[in-house]
């Protein structure tokens, strides 16, 4: 017979615990957060542009690799 799942392990929308703590773990260690603001519909745009491009796999790789060819950034 198998194992009944813990459901203290999990939030209620399914997410395990465990692998929100490893995110933010890892967010704190890893990335720094910065808050761009844009003009109402401009996000929209930004994911059709997106989306019909191969270029970038999201708006937040786009952002980045846009601001990485402005600054000169080379990981």
């Amino acid at each position: 017979m198998p194992k009944k799942a813990d459901t203290t392990l999990k939030t209620d929308s399914g997410i395990y615990k465990s692998k929100i703590r490893a995110s933010q773990t890892y967010d704190q260690n890893n990335v720094d957060n910065i808050r761009v603001r844009v003009p109402k519909g401009w996000k929209e745009k930004m994911q059709e542009y997106v989306q019909k491009n191969d270029k970038y796999n999201s708006v937040n790789g786009m952002i980045c690799e846009l601001i990485r060819k402005e600054v000169g950034i080379i990981d």
